[in-house]
């Protein structure tokens, strides 16, 4: 993310560096990440973006526990039981009935989002626990 450089070091702009300074650069300040757990069952999280921007990824991390479905959506309401999502539904992944192990799965996104409009991650299936990170560029 950045470099670090030591004391007596001069950085590009002919500044001295200090103990432990951390150069961040500008296009890594503008990202976020939003992370949110979730308990499996069926249930829905809901994410508050903070800023206007574009979804640029979403990565599903979780533990199988029984068959079921994660569901990223701009709609409040799940769409996991229709076959023919509306374009409200961002991902899905479905999760089958071989149980045990731990999944991780990244899509990549383009979406544009503003600040306080809300993503939602709807879940089904019992022991379906875990994480979603959007990153925001």
């Amino acid at each position: 993310m950045g470099e670090s450089l030591g004391e007596g070091r001069t950085i590009a702009n002919g500044k001295k560096a200090v103990n432990n300074a951390i150069i961040v650069p500008t296009s890594a300040m503008s990202q976020k990440q939003y992370v949110i757990s979730i308990a499996g069952g069926t249930a829905t999280a809901s994410i508050t973006m903070t800023q206007n921007g574009t979804l640029k990824s979403a990565a599903m991390v979780f533990a199988a526990g029984a068959a079921g479905s994660w569901e990223l959506s701009l709609s409040s309401s799940s769409q996991i039981a229709s076959a023919t999502p509306d374009t409200s539904v961002l991902a899905r992944i479905r999760v089958g009935t071989i149980l045990g192990g731990t999944y991780n799965v990244v899509f990549p996104l383009n979406v544009p989002v503003k600040a306080f409009q809300i993503v939602y991650l709807h879940c089904t299936g019992a022991g379906n626990v875990g994480e979603l990170t959007l990153q925001e560029g």
